[in-house]
């Protein structure tokens, strides 16, 4: 259901009217855009799932609540050290150019 719904919000529908528009020029085109926009928004929805626990309509064991900010948590400070890794590999690389003052140079 989540991927059917993410078909339709993606962009705004303007993904949802692209797609159908799609369907008479190339079907095969407009068949994978909505296959990964399904596949990618019904695998968020499963991720709380799996969050959850094996079986969702099981009560969670008492005790067990400390997951959730452990996981919120781990989550930051993993998405901090990756975009901090990123940057130091872009740096190395010479991809990320000097600072500079946005109204001097808008487009680097």
């Amino acid at each position: 259901m989540a991927g059917i719904i993410g078909i339709a919000i993606e962009q705004n529908s303007s993904i949802l009217l692209l797609i159908l528009k799609a369907m008479t020029t190339n079907p095969l085109n407009a068949l994978v855009m909505a296959l990964f926009l399904f596949i990618v928004y019904g695998s968020i929805a499963g991720l709380a799932f799996i969050l959850a626990g094996k079986n969702p309509n099981i009560e969670a064991k008492e005790g067990r609540w400390y997951k959730y900010p452990v996981t919120i948590i781990f989550m930051h400070i993993t998405c901090l050290i990756l975009f901090y890794l990123l940057a130091l590999l872009g740096k190395w690389a010479g991809l990320i150019p000097e600072a500079r003052k946005i109204y001097e140079h808008p487009f680097f």
